[in-house]
């Protein structure tokens, strides 16, 4: 095929451009319809969510979770309504909660909500404190 590239033709409302490899005997009858991609973007949703831990006073506790959505939601955890500093890495979505050194009244829900302009999704983390069993948890927190 001895060929060039010739621009096919777009939907008139965008600005788009699409070429074809046609033959010298094709070049005047063929045509490719060029269709604007779909939009990317996507409300924030969860891959990975936050667990429950066990608090251990004067001991480190990370929480992760990692988010998606097109644009990269905005992460913010919280405790009580207030938010928290936190670590977050757009490329992979990946955030996490780091609690250095902890005490008692660490323990508790902690909230990570994920928010873009087209909606946002939350997810509860729990710090349960020592010798509390998940099933007292979930009693107290009814």
């Amino acid at each position: 095929i001895s060929g060039r590239s010739q621009p096919a033709s777009a939907a008139p409302s965008r600005n788009v451009k699409c070429f074809r490899r046609v033959s010298r005997e094709e070049e005047s009858t063929s045509q490719v319809s060029a269709v604007e991609p779909e939009s990317r973007a996507v409300a924030p949703f969860f891959v990975k969510t936050p667990g429950v831990q066990k608090l251990v006073e004067g001991a480190s506790v990370v929480f992760r979770c990692q988010v998606g959505g097109s644009p990269a939601p905005h992460v913010i955890w919280k405790k009580g309504g207030v938010p928290l500093t936190v670590a977050s890495h757009k490329e992979s979505g990946v955030c996490q909660l780091l609690m250095s050194m902890t005490f008692a009244d660490d323990a508790g829900e902690y909230c990570v909500l994920a928010r873009n302009r087209l909606g946002e999704a939350s997810a509860t983390a729990r710090l349960l404190e020592e010798g509390r069993s998940r099933s007292q948890s979930a009693l107290a927190s009814s």
